[in-house]
């Protein structure tokens, strides 16, 4: 299957926007897997959903290296 990166840049940043999740951390920051550690708790609604966050930072960190780059995602 092959999609758009910028699309997928784009949904991430809806989903992040609904979330309330900072686009600056990265998905390797220690906030973030904390998050996604105690899934279901915490004071924003990010952290609550801190896999899907994880998930979403995941995704938009690599749709925007691509679209710098014009590297290809591969999903294996």
């Amino acid at each position: 299957m092959v999609g758009s990166s910028q699309r997928l840049r784009d949904e991430c940043q809806k989903i992040a926007t609904v979330l309330g999740l900072p686009l600056d951390l990265g998905p390797g920051d220690e906030t973030v897997f904390e998050a996604a550690e105690s899934q279901g708790t915490g004071d924003t609604t990010w952290k609550r959903f801190g896999i899907e966050s994880h998930s979403c930072l995941c995704l938009y960190h690599a749709a925007s290296h691509s679209i710098n780059t014009g590297a290809a995602i591969v999903f294996t």
